[in-house]
């Protein structure tokens, strides 16, 4: 558990956010700091059904994306979490 002192934790929101709940006691020793450590890939996925039900809106979420991948801001900031891994 996190009873003993510590300097420093990294976890994933998914895992720490609950425990920090069902513990309040210690959450409020806890500064959440929101830069990531590191970031992986991840795929969106939808099914045949869903495409072709919401084919719009399929088209807009990939070109978002690829919108966000090209721009300049996004670029620099992942050639910086690269460098740290």
């Amino acid at each position: 558990g996190l009873e003993r002192d510590a300097d420093l934790l990294v976890n994933q929101d998914s895992k720490i956010d609950p425990y920090l709940k069902q513990n309040p006691k210690l959450a409020k020793y806890i500064k959440k700091v929101k830069i990531p450590i590191k970031t992986k890939p991840y795929y969106i996925l939808f099914s045949h059904k869903f495409y072709q039900e919401h084919q719009g809106l399929v088209n807009k979420i990939w070109n978002e994306l690829q919108q966000i991948d090209r721009a300049p801001q996004f670029k620099s900031l992942k050639d910086k979490y690269e460098a740290i891994e």
